[in-house]
Order: C-alpha cells, then structure tokens, then sequence
C-alpha cells in the first residue's frame, strides 16, 4: 500500500516556533516528528511514501532523504511550491500514482496505533474510505453509528461530543473524483462527498494515545508524554533511536550536549546543546544547538534563537 503523509503545512498556531522550523520537522526526542510517522508506517511494512512539502521544501527534503536512507523505504516528495494545496488538494498532483488503495496521514499526529489495524479495518469494512475516528467529549468532525459516518460536524458552527478526525485514513482511488483542482480540504471535499452520496464511509474507533502537535503546548506535551512512558516504548525506541547519552524518566540528552552539573527534571535536550553548570531545568524542550546562560528554567521551549515560556 502506497501512503502519503501530508508535511505542507507552516503551522501558523505553532508561532513562533514555525519561522525556524516547519511543523512537520519539530523536534520528539531531538528527532522530528515527520519521522515518528515514517516509523509508524515501516512498522506496518509500508515502504512506499509520498510527503508533500510546501514550506521550508529544503528542510523537508533533507529529513525525508535522511529517513528513507536510515529505513531502506522508497520516499518521494510533492512540491507544491507556488502554494500549499491543502488535505485534499495534495493528492491532486500524484493522482496517477494513487491506483490502489491508499493510506494519507498528517504529519503533525503524535499516536500508538498499530497502522496495520487501520489497514485490516479498511479491508473488512470494504468501504470508499476507513478513517481513525477519536472519540472526544466536544469538537467532534463525525457522528458514528456501528463505526459506520453517517454524518458530519462541523466544528466552527456546533461543539458536540462524538469522534475527531484522529489525521490518518485509507481512501480508495475512487474517492479522488470528489478533489477538485487547487487547493482544498478533505472534510470539505471527500468526507461531504461520501456522506451526501451515501458511499461506504467507515471509522476505525481508537481510545489509545492520540495527540494532534498543533501549538507550542502541544509540542512541549509530546515530548513530556514519550519521557513519561506514555507512548509505545517500542515504536519511540524505532524512531529516536538509541543514539543518545541519556534516556530515562527524568532526562532525554542528545549526543554531544554538555549538561554537566545541570539538574534535568522531567526535561528533553537536543543534541549539541550547552547548558552552563549549576543551572536547573523542569519540565523543559531544549532544541538542538541551542546554548543557555545559568539559570533556572520550568515550563519552557527552548531553541538556539528563543526561549518560549509555554502556560
């Protein structure tokens, strides 16, 4: 099965974190988040991906050539250089690679879920589309009965419990028939289309650990979550690696940083970094390459141009 993983996006709610990197490339344990996807998706024996790249296209470039080299997966990327075509409007360009069932999932997505069960749920269900469906008390996007869509909500005009749209789903190529030239989103164009026609709409219900790294909060929480023990010990080991000088509850420190005489508390450090001694850091992201005077430092993004404190 052939996957897309959708990497265009700047991430304006991610400011300002997103004038040095684009969403898709900020760091999980010094490694980013693009990658925890491609792990997730070679795990399940997917070797064959599209990534779109709109902003910082270099930086994509880079991090996707590094992951298909370090995962022998065969990775391609999709410019959209004159504009970010959207969910849906990315599948556009590589329509005609799009022949057989495919998997898209956002990169921004932080979760456990084996993608294998999503794949065999597509395949029971025979539906025009399967998509992880997260259940949620308001800012639901589906109502679902028996895992079946049987309609939608939009959240910029009613709040509701019921299932979010969990940033990953199997299409049929039939579906590419709903995405119009240019720009445009999925729930606008493929998720009305199947529910208005009444096509085969299924969700693959999923209660395990989710997050969608959307602002500076969230990407804080990513990284405190996996030091925690609250992600699969088995897929954060496949995608940070074990290059590393430390990695237990308390501290993740990246190869090559000088942290010597620093009390890390529940705090990630990127490779590279310096920390002057007797400084103390709580609940904190350091960047790679970023250098930090002595100090004290709790609840703060830092990277070598800012410290962001996060509330």
């Amino acid at each position: 099965m052939l996957a897309v993983v959708l990497a265009a996006g700047r991430g304006s709610r991610m400011a300002p974190l997103n004038a040095e990197l684009p969403k898709a490339l900020v760091p999980t344990l010094d490694t980013p988040q693009l990658a925890w996807v491609l792990a997730g998706l070679r795990r399940a024996g997917l070797d064959r991906v599209w990534v779109n790249a709109h902003a910082d296209h270099e930086a994509i470039d880079r991090s996707v050539a590094h992951e298909a080299a370090r995962r022998e997966m065969t990775i391609s990327v999709s410019h959209e250089r004159d504009v970010a075509l959207g969910t849906a409007g990315a599948l556009k360009p590589i329509a005609g690679e799009l022949t057989e069932a495919f998997l898209v999932a956002n990169a921004d997505i932080a979760t456990d879920l084996a993608v294998e069960r999503l794949i065999e749920a597509h395949r029971s269900a025979k539906a025009a589309a399967t998509v992880l469906a997260i259940p949620v008390e308001d800012e639901a996007d589906f109502a679902l009965e028996q895992s079946w869509v049987f309609d939608l909500i939009d959240r910029r005009e009613e709040v509701r419990s019921g299932h979010r749209y969990g940033g990953m789903a199997i299409f049929e190529p039939e579906v590419l028939s709903y995405v119009p030239e240019g720009e445009s989103g999925l729930y606008e164009t493929v998720f009305k289309g199947l529910v208005r026609d009444h096509k085969g709409f299924a969700a693959l219900e999923w209660d395990g650990y989710w997050l969608d790294i959307a602002t500076p909060k969230d990407h804080l929480k990513a990284n405190l979550d996996v030091l925690a023990g609250m992600r699969d010990p088995k897929l954060a080991t496949d995608a940070a690696g074990e290059a590393c000088e430390r990695w237990d509850v308390m501290a993740f420190v990246g190869e090559g940083a000088l942290v010597e005489d620093v009390d890390l508390r529940h705090s990630v450090v990127g490779k590279r970094v310096a920390i002057a001694p007797g400084s103390r850091l709580e609940r904190c992201l350091v960047w790679a390459g970023a250098h930090l005077p002595r100090g004290d430092y709790r609840d703060t993004i830092i990277t070598p141009n800012r410290q962001l404190p996060v509330r």
